[in-house]
């Protein structure tokens, strides 16, 4: 089928009345199932009947949230990473959204490709094969694995749903507003109209394929640099096929993460515990380099954006729509405080509350008025840390009352994407049932990333912009390896 057989068309953005529509329907499923788990808590119920109510209201919800699409996918592909603060069957039910949402029709797709990347060629002119059948299909695009017909290559093939666009916007706009009320900023442990406004406008860019391919060249070329290679395998984009809603990359070879369990039915529970280790080591260290070092990282990080390769161990990092730069004083402030976080005794009672409160405020988080030192101390421990008690008293849990995420008055933007590079961590680690210190992990990058820039200050080595600074870094570790060990 040509470009020609099907019209393709990019609508305008929503009506205002669509807008109210969609909402309605979200909150006519939200609801009565807050009604349901008020009415069953006042009720007293037993643990079987709570299991029965998330089972239920987790099915009804994925429902609503299929139905609607949009940005409701992603709102779901949250939850499904936080089996620590959900329910284990809302994080079972919602896990099948990260990577099942329906595919476009297969005319569709190729009119897309043939319309936006070829220029109106016909596919059979550039790919010697092309899977109508995708890969993968998530909330603004989907990815079919081609063969290229001139140099043999097999490539992903990522084409943007022609819809989605106004209708991501939409939902998003329709949160932020919601959640600015000021009846619901003080409901929540976490500041969700900062979370939401920061998501917006990164969204924006999410559509742009040609900033995608960029970013993804930079992060792929960053993480390369390193004195041991990439931690994750990032795909290659290939030269000559990128389109703002369309373009091909290396085919990743591995399964979405929310499916790995189920490629390794006969594996032990030592060989699951190994591989969760071996995939947090590998997790872990890419966003410590990105995030510390670079200072430009992925900012969508969820099961279906991570392939894993059961057979080899391999982890993939995909999508890269949504990024972030941070700013030199950001990455650098960030830097002190691991290293400070790092470094704190296991007594609760010794830990340096007073310098960690006043790193945190550094970087930007603001607290309640009253909240004291150890406040700031638990905020910063519980971001970085897997410790089951914090300073003061604190609860790691964001539900508790006693959550330092209540004595947070304000989070920066640029903060909210590091945020959730430390909840997809803390999520795995959860799962696995394992400790598991960001901090500790990512000290000897952190000092990596505080002893470059004490270099150039000093004139040992060149200035140079974020982008190019992975050579740089690379022959700084090998120069400094003993000093950092």
């Amino acid at each position: 089928a040509g470009a020609g057989e099907v019209e393709v068309t990019w609508p305008e953005p929503l009506t205002a009345a669509e807008r109210v529509a969609r909402a309605a329907r979200f909150w006519a499923t939200m609801v009565p199932i807050l009604a349901a788990y008020k009415l069953l808590e006042l009720r007293g119920g037993d643990e079987a009947q709570w299991d029965a109510l998330h089972a239920r209201s987790a099915a009804s919800i994925r429902g609503a949230l299929e139905a609607l699409q949009g940005f409701y996918i992603k709102s779901g592909q949250l939850v499904a990473t936080r089996v620590d603060l959900f329910p284990p069957a809302f994080a079972k039910e919602l896990a099948t959204m990260t990577d099942g949402v329906a595919p476009m029709p297969a005319k569709l797709a190729r009119a897309v490709v043939e319309r936006e990347l070829l220029g109106g060629r016909r596919i059979e002119e550039v790919f010697s094969e092309f899977d109508e059948a995708p890969v993968g299909s998530a909330s603004v695009a989907q990815v079919h694995r081609a063969v290229l017909r001139e140099s043999g290559q097999q490539v992903a093939v990522k084409v943007q749903r022609p819809a989605v666009e106004p209708k991501m916007l939409a939902d998003v706009s329709n949160l932020t507003a919601l959640f600015g009320q000021p009846a619901l900023r003080e409901a929540f442990p976490v500041d969700y109209y900062v979370v939401f406004s920061e998501l917006g406008k990164q969204l924006e860019r999410e559509f742009d394929f040609e900033t995608e391919a960029q970013s993804q060249e930079r992060i792929r070329s960053a993480l390369l640099a390193g004195p041991s290679g990439s931690p994750v395998a990032v795909p290659a984009v290939c030269e000559g096929l990128v389109a703002p809603r369309c373009f091909a990359m290396e085919f990743a070879n591995g399964v979405p993460l929310s499916r790995a369990a189920e490629e390794m039915p006969s594996a032990s529970e030592a060989e699951r515990q190994l591989f969760g280790r071996r995939l947090l080591g590998a997790l872990t260290q890419a966003f410590g380099r990105m995030i510390l070092l670079e200072g430009f990282f992925h900012g969508d990080p969820h099961p279906g954006n991570i392939f894993v390769d059961p057979k080899t161990g391999e982890v993939t990092l995909l999508d890269f729509g949504q990024t972030k730069e941070l700013s030199e004083e950001t990455r650098l402030g960030l830097a002190r405080l691991v290293v400070l976080v790092a470094e704190q005794p296991e007594d609760l009672e010794q830990v340096d509350t007073v310098a960690i409160r006043t790193l945190i405020e550094s970087i930007g988080v603001q607290f309640v008025e009253g909240a004291d030192d150890t406040a700031g101390a638990a905020a910063a421990m519980w971001l970085f840390d897997s410790r089951p008690e914090l300073p003061g008293g604190y609860s790691p849990s964001e539900l508790d009352a006693k959550s330092p995420a209540l004595a947070v008055a304000s989070f920066p933007r640029e903060m909210v994407f590091v945020g959730r590079s430390s909840v997809l961590i803390r999520g795995i680690t959860a799962a696995l049932g394992v400790n598991w210190s960001l901090a500790k992990e990512w000290a000897p990058i952190a000092r990596q990333a505080l002893v470059t820039d004490q270099e150039r200050r000093a004139g040992i080595i060149p200035d140079a912009s974020p982008s190019a600074a992975g050579p740089l870094n690379w022959l700084s570790t090998r120069l400094l390896a003993p000093l950092l060990a």
